[in-house]
């Protein structure tokens, strides 16, 4: 699975002098070198298409962190509940991350992705 962050285009000027900037997520703009949290660092374009294409460009060629942790899934029913069961279910399912309110990822998108096929039972 590649997923990319997630990169906008930010309306600012206004309509007598528009400009635009590259956004990621919601507080991060890009500056010409990095990524700066206040907009006054924002570098601006004044054509909203050539800033697509830059954000466009950056989000092809930002490959997403990863990380690889042990996931213990368990399964709570009164009927037996096969391996192969709990390895269908997760094929057909989806896993989401859900976080606390007081938790601000506003720019971070985080996508949970299980290799169900080496799923095993443990005692």
């Amino acid at each position: 699975m590649t997923m990319k962050p997630r990169m906008y285009i930010a309306r600012l000027g206004n309509s007598d002098w528009p400009r635009f900037a590259v956004r990621f997520g919601k507080l991060r703009y890009f500056t010409g070198k990095g990524w700066s949290r206040s907009l006054r660092d924002a570098l601006l374009y004044h054509d909203e298409q050539e800033a697509e294409n830059q954000a466009i460009y950056m989000e092809d060629n930002t490959p997403p962190r990863r990380f690889v942790t042990t996931a213990v899934i368990f399964v709570d029913c009164t009927a037996p509940f096969t391996v192969e069961a709990v390895r269908e279910l997760l094929e057909y399912s989806d896993v989401s991350l859900i976080l606390d309110d007081e938790i601000e990822l506003n720019d971070v998108d985080v996508y949970v992705d299980l290799d169900w096929r080496e799923v095993e039972e443990i005692e």
